[in-house]
C-alpha cells in the first residue's frame, strides 16, 4: 500500500502557525523514528521562508550531538530534489534554504559560540536537551524547536519546552503505511536476574553463559526469519561474549549467516577497522548479525535490516523506540515487507518498571509509567465480552462500548484507559476512557500533554487551573466529553508523586487489544497448562512460517509445563527419546531405571534441545502423558 505522508503537512502547518504567532516559543515536534521528523522540520523552515515568517537574512541553527546526525541532516538538505514522494509540485525548495539552515555540532555551538542571534534553534534528538550543555540555547530572545521520537526524557530532568506543537504515534505511522507493523517475538529465558537498576552496572548481570546460549539458540532457531539483525546489549564485554557464542553456533550450523560481528563506541569492532568502514561492510551483507553496544541508535539507517533483538531490557522508551526504528523503516525499502522485534524476558523481582513490546502500539506517553496490559480476543462478540469483563473488574456498568460503525479491522486500534483519582485508590473511584480511531488522537493528546505538563514541575501543575489548561493553553478537543477534567488532572498528579518516589504506578492502566482468531482452538487448549502460554500464542504464526513442526509440553519441577516449539529433527529426537524411556520402564526393574536413563543420556550425540529440557523428558512417562506433542 502507498504510504500516506499527509500528517507531515499537518505538522508543518502547526509549526508555521506557532512561530508566526509566537516566534520565541520553545516547542516540541514529536514524530517517531521512520516518520521523517528531519524532513518535516526542514520543510517547515522552507515554508516559513516562503510565507515571510523567516527572512533570507535570518539564521536557523540546527544543533546535533553526533557526526552521524550531522551527516544525515546535511544529506536531507541536499536531497531536496527527491521531495516529490512527500510533497506536491507546488512546494519548491527555497533557493536560500541551504544558507538559512546551518547545521552545527553541539560541541562547536557551545565551545566556539557560533550561536549568534539566530531566529530559531532546532535541536535534533531533543530528549538530550535536559543536559546542562544545552541550556544556553534556551534563550528568551529566540525560538527553539525540539525534534524527538517521544516527549519523555531519559534522565531525571524535565525537558525545558513550553508545549508540544505536533505529535503522532508509532501506531498512527503504521496505519499511514509509513513504517512496517513489526512482528513481535517474546522469549522467556527462565532466568532470575537480581538487579535493582537497568543502568550499565545492572546490565552486566545479564551477561552469563546459560543466558547467552539460550539467546543464540533462539536466534538460530529462527534464522530463516531473522535474516539481518542488530542485537542490542548494554556493556562492551557482553557484546564480545555474545558475538563469540553466536559465531560458535554459526560454525556448528553450517555458517548460515554470512557474517557475525560486534560494534562498540570509540571505533572498536570485530574487524579492527573504523566503525564507518565496518558499517559499510555490514550493509553489503545479505545475512548477518551484529551485536551493538552504544552505537546503532541515532543516525544509522540500513534498509536491509529486518530484525531488532533486545537482548537486555530497558526502562527508557526513547532508547527502545530508537532501537526498533532500525528495522521498521518504510515498507518500500523492505523487500520482504516484514520486520521482527525480539525480546528476551527474565524474571526481575526487584525491577518495578521496564519497557516491553506493548509500547510499540501504545498511543500514550510513558512519562508517568502507566501499566500497558494486552487483552486478546477471537471475534467481535468475544471482544465485546472482553470489554464488559474489564468494566466489571473495575466496578463499572457493563455495557457495549464499541460504536456500531467500528468494524473488525479497527478493533486492534482501540484502547481502554482506566485512571483512579482517589489518593487511597478506592475501588469505586476508577474512571475510564474508551479510545477508538475516531477519538484516539484527541484523548491520547490530552493525556500526553498533561503528562508532559506535570513532569515539568508538579507545584506549578497543581496551581494551574484545569479549565485554563483545557481551554486556553492547549485548546483540547474533547469530542465525546469523556474526560472529567479535575479527576484526570488529579490522577496524573498522584501518579507523578508515586513515580517520583520510585513506587509502581497502579492508578493508570492502559489496555490494548490483540486479535488471535488465526490460532486454532485445539492448539490453545493444548497449551493452557503451559506457564509460557502467552509467549507461545504470540509466536504461533511466525513458528508456522519457520522450520517448526510441533510443540512439546515439558513438565516443570513445581507443576505445570513449559511449551517448546520444535523443528523436525528435534521432534523426532523427543519422540524417540520418550519411547525409549517407556521401554526402560516396561523392561527394567525400577531400581535400575536411573542407571538405564543415565546410560542412554551418556550415549547421545547432537542433542537438539537444551540439557534442562532433556532431563525433564522422563517426567512425561512418570506423569503418563499421552498427548505431549502437538503437530502444527
Amino acid at each position: 500500500m502507498t504510504p500516506d505522508y499527509s500528517y507531515q503537512q499537518n505538522a508543518i502547518d502547526s509549526i508555521c502557525k506557532k512561530y508566526k504567532v509566537e516566534p520565541k516559543s520553545k516547542s516540541l515536534l514529536v514524530i517517531p523514528t521512520g516518520g521523517g521528523k528531519t524532513l518535516t522540520a526542514i520543510r517547515a523552515v522552507n515554508k516559513m521562508l516562503s510565507n515571510g515568517t523567516l527572512q533570507t537574512t535570518d539564521r536557523v541553527y540546527w544543533v546535533v550531538h553526533s557526526v552521524a546526525l550531522c551527516n544525515q541532516t546535511q544529506q536531507v538538505l541536499l536531497d531536496n530534489i527527491n521531495w516529490g514522494k512527500f510533497v506536491n509540485a507546488l512546494e519548491d525548495c527555497h533557493p536560500n534554504l541551504g544558507n538559512v539552515i546551518q547545521v552545527k555540532m553541539l560541541t562547536d555551538a557551545t565551545q566556539n559560540h557560533v550561536i549568534d542571534k539566530p531566529k530559531l534553534v532546532i535541536i535534533d534528538e531533543a530528549h538530550h536537551s535536559a543536559a546542562p550543555s544545552y541550556q544556553s540555547f534556551f534563550n528568551p530572545n529566540y525560538g527553539v524547536l525540539g525534534l524527538t521520537a517521544t516527549p519523555t526524557r531519559n534522565d531525571d530532568y524535565a525537558l525545558d519546552y513550553d508545549d508540544i506543537v505536533y505529535s503522532i504515534t508509532t501506531r498512527e505511522l503504521i496505519n499511514h503505511n509509513v513504517i512496517i507493523k513489526p512482528i513481535i517475538h517474546s522469549h522467556k529465558t527462565s532466568q532470575v536476574i537480581n538487579v535493582t537498576s537497568l543502568n550499565d552496572e545492572g546490565a552486566s548481570k545479564f551477561d552469563f553463559l546459560a543466558r547467552n546460549q539460550f539467546i543464540a539458540s533462539k536466534v538460530f532457531q529462527n534464522r530463516k526469519m531473522y535474516k539481518k539483525a542488530i542485537l542490542y546489549v548494554r556493556t562492551r564485554e557482553h557484546a564480545k561474549n555474545l558475538c563469540q557464542m553466536l559465531n560458535d553456533y554459526n560454525n556448528r550450523m553450517g555458517n548460515d549467516y554470512e557474517h557475525i560481528g560486534y560494534i562498540l563506541g570509540g571505533d572498536e569492532n570485530i574487524q579492527g577497522t573504523t566503525n564507518d568502514a565496518y558499517l559499510k561492510y555490514f550493509k553489503k551483507r545479505e545475512s548477518a548479525l551484529v551485536v551493538n553496544c552504544g552505537v546503532l541508535t541515532e543516525g544509522f539507517d540500513d534498509p536491509s535490516i529486518d530484525t531488532v533483538i533486545m537482548v537486555v531490557p530497558t526502562n527508557s522508551i526513547i532508547y527502545y523506540l530508537q532501537c526498533i526504528g532500525r528495522a521498521i523503516r518504510t515498507p518500500q525499502n523492505n523487500a520482504a515487507n516484514k520486520a521482527f522485534v525480539v525480546e528476551f524476558e527474565d524474571d526481575m523481582p526487584n525491577i518495578h518498571y521496564r519497557i516491553d513490546n506493548k509500547w510499540l502500539f501504545a498511543d500514550i506517553s510513558d512519562v508517568l509509567e502507566p501499566q500497558v496490559i494486552e487483552k486478546s480476543f477471537d471475534q467481535l462478540s468475544n471482544y465485546d465480552q472482553v470489554l464488559k469483563d474489564l468494566l466489571s473488574e473495575f466496578q463499572k456498568e457493563q455495557k457495549t462500548l464499541r460504536p456500531h460503525n467500528l468494524g473488525e479491522e479497527d478493533i486492534e486500534k482501540t484502547n481502554l484507559l482506566f485512571y483512579n483519582p482517589s489518593k487511597d485508590m478506592r475501588e469505586d473511584a476508577w474512571q475510564y476512557i474508551y479510545m477508538h480511531p475516531e477519538n484516539t488522537s484527541s484523548y491520547a493528546g490530552i493525556f500526553n500533554a498533561l503528562s508532559f505538563e506535570v513532569s515539568k514541575k508538579l507545584k506549578d501543575f497543581k496551581i494551574n487551573n484545569v479549565n485554563w489548561l483545557f481551554e486556553e493553553k492547549y485548546a483540547f478537543d474533547d469530542p465525546d466529553q469523556l474526560f472529567q477534567r479535575t479527576n484526570i488532572k488529579t490522577a496524573i498528579e498522584y501518579a507523578y508523586e508515586e513515580k517520583s518516589k520510585k513506587e509502581k504506578v497502579r492508578r493508570l492502566k492502559y489496555f490494548i487489544f490483540h486479535k488471535n482468531d488465526s490460532i486454532p482452538q485445539d492448539f490453545q487448549d493444548f497449551i493452557k497448562e503451559c506457564k509460557n502460554e502467552t509467549s507461545l500464542l504470540s509466536e504461533y504464526e511466525q513458528m508456522k512460517e519457520s522450520d517448526m513442526v510441533s510443540v512439546i509440553k515439558i513438565p516443570l519441577t513445581l507443576g505445570g509445563f513449559e511449551g517448546v516449539y520444535l523443528d523436525q529433527n528435534a521432534t523426532s529426537f523427543c519422540k524417540n527419546y520418550v519411547s525409549n524411556i517407556q521401554s526402560i520402564k516396561e523392561n527394567e526393574e525400577w531400581p535400575l531405571w536411573p542407571q538405564a536413563i543415565f546410560s542412554q543420556n551418556h550415549a547421545l550425540a547432537n542433542v537438539p534441545i537444551p540439557q534442562r529440557q532433556l532431563q525433564a523428558l522422563p517426567n512425561i512417562i512418570a506423569l503418563q502423558l499421552k498427548d505431549y506433542i502437538f503437530n502444527l
